[in-house]
C-alpha cells in the first residue's frame, strides 16, 4: 500500500512539472530575455575563440553556416571566350580558408608601414577574403605561371603611394611563392625599399630576366616651378601642375610590356595648399580653375600620350581607379579612425562618398575621353569601398601603435586588399595572352 502511494505521489509531481513547462512561453518576458542572453553569449564566446586562436597561431575555419555561397549555378570561365562579357568588378567578398596568398614572414620586401600583422595587428581575418565576381570565376593566382608569361619583360607601376601599395603587393605575390632563391630578386640600383619612400625602385627577377618597377608620379602630369605666366604679386604660387605636359619621367614607362597607372590621392585641396600648387596650361597659370576641370585636363593629356607615344601592340596598359578611404568621425589630420573595423561590408554595396572629380575616371571606361581606347580600366573602387577592415589604421609603426588621433585609413595592410587588385591584373594579363595569336 505504501509503495502504491509513493508511486502515485511521484506521478502527480511529474504531471505538475509537465503542466508548468507547458505554461512556459517563449513570449514570456523572463524566457525571452534568457534566450536572447544565451544567443548573445554564444556569439561573444565564438569571437573570443577566434581571436585567441589567432593570438596562439591556431588556424581556424569558419563554420559552414557563416560561409557565403553562391547557389546561382555554374559561373563562366573568365579566361575562355564565354567569359568575354563578364564584369569582374561586380561581385562580393567571400571567405576563403586558403588565403592569404603569402604570409608576411615570407616576404622581406614589404615596407614596414604596410606590414600590419608584424606591427601588432591582433586579428588576421582581414587576410581571409577573396574577391568573387558574380558571373564568372577568376583564375587562381599562380606566381610561377605569371613570371613565365613575363619572362624578358618589364612591368611598370607609375603613380602615388597607393600605386606603390599595389606594386609591393605584386612583388610579394611573385617573390614569396614563385622564387626559391630569394637572392635572385634584388633592386638593380641597390636602393632599400624601406628607405626609398618616393622615387624609382626597379626589382629584377634574375631567373626570368624580368623587372618589376615603380615610378613615383602622383599626378602623372608635370609638377614644376611656376613659369613667367604666374602672377608676380601672388606669393601663394610656389609650384604649378602643368596639365598639358606629362611627367618627364614618363619616358621610362612607355616601353614597358605592362604599364599600370593611377592618380588620385594627391588631388586634394589640403595637398594643393601645402605645396602652394596651382594649375597651368601652356604659359598661363589658371588661378580659378576647378579641381574637376584640372583633373579632366590631366587625364586628357595622359590619354593622348598613350595614343601618340606608346606602342599598344606591345604594351598592355591599365588605369586603376580611385580607392575609397574609410575615415570615421574626421579625416587623417582631424582624428578620423578605422581601427575598430574587422569585417568587410557583406550586404548591399555601401554608399560611396568620393571626391567630385572621380566621375571622370569612369568616363574613361565609357570611352568619353579617348574613343577606341587602348587600355584596360581596373575599376577597383566599389570592391575596395566594401573593405573598411583592410586599412593600416594604428598599425603602421614597428615599435608601437600609432596615436589614435593619427590613423591611416587610406593605405592598405599587406597581405590584404591590394592582392585582390593584382589578381584582377593577373587575370587580364592571361586573358590578353590567351587571345593573341
Amino acid at each position: 500500500m505504501a509503495k502504491n502511494e509513493r508511486q502515485e505521489e511521484e506521478t502527480t509531481q511529474l504531471v505538475d512539472s509537465g503542466n508548468n513547462l507547458k505554461r512556459l512561453s517563449l513570449y514570456d518576458p523572463p524566457v525571452a530575455v534568457l534566450g536572447i542572453f544565451l544567443i548573445i553569449l554564444s556569439v561573444i564566446l565564438c569571437f573570443i575563440y577566434l581571436d585567441y586562436s589567432e593570438a596562439l597561431g591556431v588556424v581556424y575555419r569558419v563554420p559552414n553556416w557563416l560561409q557565403f555561397r553562391n547557389d546561382m549555378g555554374r559561373r563562366l570561365d573568365f579566361l575562355k571566350e564565354e567569359g568575354d562579357g563578364c564584369n569582374v568588378f561586380d561581385g562580393e567578398w567571400v571567405w576563403d580558408d586558403d588565403y592569404p596568398l603569402y604570409l608576411p614572414k615570407d616576404c622581406t620586401f614589404i615596407e614596414q608601414s604596410f606590414n600590419c600583422i608584424q606591427n601588432g595587428r591582433p586579428d588576421v581575418r582581414f587576410t581571409k577574403w577573396r574577391w568573387q565576381p558574380r558571373e564568372c570565376d577568376l583564375p587562381r593566382f599562380d606566381g610561377k605561371l605569371l613570371l613565365e608569361k613575363l619572362r624578358n619583360k618589364r612591368v611598370v607601376f607609375a603613380g602615388d603611394s597607393l600605386g606603390r601599395n599595389q606594386w609591393e603587393s605584386m612583388l610579394c605575390l611573385l617573390a614569396s611563392s614563385a622564387v626559391a632563391n630569394k637572392d635572385s630578386v634584388y633592386e638593380v640600383n641597390g636602393n632599400s625599399i624601406r628607405k626609398q619612400r618616393q622615387g624609382t625602385l626597379v626589382f629584377k627577377f634574375q631567373g626570368y630576366n624580368c623587372t618589376l618597377e615603380f615610378y613615383w608620379s602622383p599626378y602623372l602630369v608635370h609638377l614644376d616651378q611656376p613659369s613667367s605666366g604666374a602672377p608676380r604679386s601672388n606669393d601663394k604660387v610656389r609650384s604649378t601642375l602643368k596639365l598639358d605636359r606629362m611627367d618627364p619621367i614618363s619616358r621610362k614607362w612607355r616601353d614597358a610590356d605592362v604599364l599600370v597607372l593611377n592618380s588620385g590621392h594627391w588631388w586634394t585641396s589640403h595637398m594643393f595648399e601645402q605645396l602652394g600648387l596651382h594649375f597651368q596650361i601652356g604659359q598661363e597659370v589658371k588661378m580659378n580653375m576647378s579641381m574637376a576641370d584640372a583633373y579632366r585636363k590631366s587625364m586628357e593629356t595622359v590619354m593622348q600620350w598613350i595614343k601618340n607615344e606608346v606602342n599598344t601592340n606591345k604594351t598592355q596598359i591599365f588605369f586603376r581607379t580611385y580607392e575609397p578611404r574609410h575615415f570615421l568621425f574626421g579625416e587623417w589630420n582631424t582624428g578620423g579612425r578605422c581601427h575598430e573595423e574587422t569585417l568587410p561590408e557583406l550586404g548591399a554595396a555601401p554608399v560611396l562618398s568620393l571626391p567630385l572629380w572621380t566621375h571622370i575616371q569612369f568616363e574613361l571606361a565609357a570611352n568619353k575621353i579617348l574613343p577606341n581606347r587602348t587600355y584596360d580600366l581596373l575599376n577597383i573602387t566599389e570592391m575596395s569601398a566594401r573593405r573598411k577592415d583592410g586599412h593600416m589604421s594604428v598599425y603602421y609603426l614597428s615599435s608601437h601603435r600609432a596615436p589614435m588621433r593619427r590613423q591611416d585609413c587610406s593605405h592598405w595592410c599587406l597581405p590584404g586588399v591590394p592582392d585582390s587588385w593584382n589578381e584582377l591584373l593577373y587575370a587580364f594579363i592571361l586573358k590578353r595572352q590567351a587571345t593573341r595569336p
